[in-house]
Parts: structure tokens; sequence; C-alpha cells
């Protein structure tokens, strides 16, 4: 549903999720927001800013901002943690507060990705983001997704295998290169267990439809490949899936995968972060010694 009347503050939402779409920019997300904020304005009639002071305007829109913010924070465009998490936490709750909001799966989806990022500063949130997840896909359950998203904050709180029965649910529509990459993120944590999942994990980032130097391959990936290859000792495919990864985000950091894949449970955290370091990411401010 559009969940506004203004055909111009649609447009305006459409042209900012268009943006939104992989590969993101930096440039691209501030163009994003710019069309979110102005969606806002055209809906309620009033500046942005009348907006936010009276919590009012196209839910939609403003669960989006969020979003966008949240994105440019998690991806190292947006330095500032608190006012990152205080602006989302503003934005889709204004979103989700309206009458039109609480019932738009799309303002909850938002406002669980909010209380999932949150989850990194008190881990309680892990937990109301999977609520919230679930909210979303009651609303609507044939978004793959939706599906696929709220598969990643089962993660996040250490439900795997609810993760995996999520992702076999929407693997019955879909099979395209999120999902595989979800897959073989499920399979890294359950190769806690069973090494074996460390084989399965590759084989779906192997099945993936785009390759490295495609406009669409998500480079992310090779990071997390990387660290299964540093698990089963084989220097050189680590070295290699570190190279593609680092050419493409060379700046990344231990702190930088922390902040971008919060975690309920410190073993995760440690079964993430130190296989990445051992894969060759660097952590010059000597992260991970807080997980002694």
């Amino acid at each position: 549903m559009a969940g506004t009347l203004n055909h111009e503050a649609y447009k305006q939402l459409k042209q900012g999720r268009r943006l939104m779409t992989y590969p993101v920019t930096a440039g691209k997300l501030q163009d994003a927001a710019a069309c979110f904020r102005s969606a806002i304005a055209l809906d309620a009639g009033k500046s942005f800013e009348e907006c936010r002071d009276q919590k009012f305007g196209y839910p939609k829109a403003w669960g989006h901002l969020g979003y966008s913010v949240l994105t440019a924070w998690i991806e190292g465009w947006e330095s500032d943690q608190t006012k990152a998490l205080q602006d989302a936490d503003d934005f889709t709750g204004i979103a989700t507060s309206q009458e039109h909001g609480k019932l738009d799966y799309d303002t909850r989806w938002d406002r669980a990705f909010f209380l999932q990022m949150k989850g990194s500063t008190d881990p309680t949130y892990f937990d109301l983001a999977v609520a919230e997840y679930e909210t979303a896909m009651d609303l609507n359950h044939v978004d793959t997704n939706l599906l696929l998203e709220a598969s990643e904050s089962y993660v996040s709180a250490g439900r795997h295998d609810d993760a995996l029965a999520l992702l076999d649910k929407a693997g019955r529509s879909i099979c395209h290169d999120w999902y595989r990459w979800d897959r073989a993120w499920v399979y890294y944590f359950k190769a806690r267990s069973d090494p074996a999942f460390l084989d399965l994990a590759i084989s779906e980032i192997r099945s993936m439809y785009w390759n490295p130097g495609e406009p669409q391959y998500m480079y992310d990936v090779q990071l997390l490949l990387a660290a299964i290859y540093a698990q089963k000792a084989d220097k050189p495919k680590a070295d290699c899936a570190m190279a593609m990864f680092q050419k493409e985000k060379p700046g990344w950091h231990v702190k930088d995968e922390y902040r971008a894949r919060p975690l309920k449970h410190k073993d995760d955290q440690k079964h993430l972060l130190v296989w990445c370091k051992e894969a060759g990411l660097p952590d010059p401010e000597e992260f991970l010694s807080t997980f002694e």
C-alpha cells in the first residue's frame, strides 16, 4: 500500500527506495534520505522540522528514513553512534506510533531493524527485534525480502535453527544472492558445533548468481568466506577472499564488523571476529581484547 493520498509524496518515496537498492553508496543514501524527508513534508503539507516536532506525517517515509540513517552508520559513513541510533529510534518510532504505521508491515520492519541494531548497546533489544519482525511477518508473510532480513535477526539473537527454518520457507519462492548469503551466514554459526557446516556455507557462496567484478556482487560475503577458510586452515584461499573484500572496503576493521553485525551472545561474536582477524582483517584498536 502507498500509505499516502499525495501523489508527489509517493513519487518521492519510490525514488528514495530505488536509491537504496544494492549496491548503495554514501551519495545515494544521502539522496534517499532527502527523498524521504521530502515525502514526509509533502504528505503533511508542513516542513520536515514541523513534522518531526509534532511526530506526524507519512509513516512509511519516516520508517525508511530511520532505516537509511542506520545503513549510513553501519557502513561507517556516519560516525556518531549515539546520534544515529537516537535518530533512527525517533524516526521509526514516529512511523509506528501513527495509526496507519501500526498496521504497515514496512514500518514495523524498519522499526525491527532499529531494534536489532540497538542490540549492539543493550542485548535485550535483540529479542524485541525478533518480536517486531514477527509482527511485520504477520502483516505480510509473502514478502521474501522481509523473511530474509528477519532470519538475520534470529541469527543476531542466537536462534540459528529458527533462522534456518525461516530461510527454508523463503527458499520455496526465491533463490537469489541475498538468500544464498543468509544461508551461508547461518551455517557459519552452526559450524561452532559441527565443522561440516563450513562446507555447506562455502557451497552456498559458490552458488551465488553474481560473480566478483560484476555490478551486483555482494563483496561483504568475501569476508565471511575468508573467515571460513581461515578456520579450515586454508591460508591461500583465505588470503584470496580477504584481498577481494579489502579491495572494495580497504578501511574496514574488526570494530567495523562488530558494528555492522551485532550479535547477542559473546561466543557468537568471538566466533565471527576472531576468525575474521585470523583471516587478515586488521584490528588496530585491539578491539578483540575486550572479549577476553
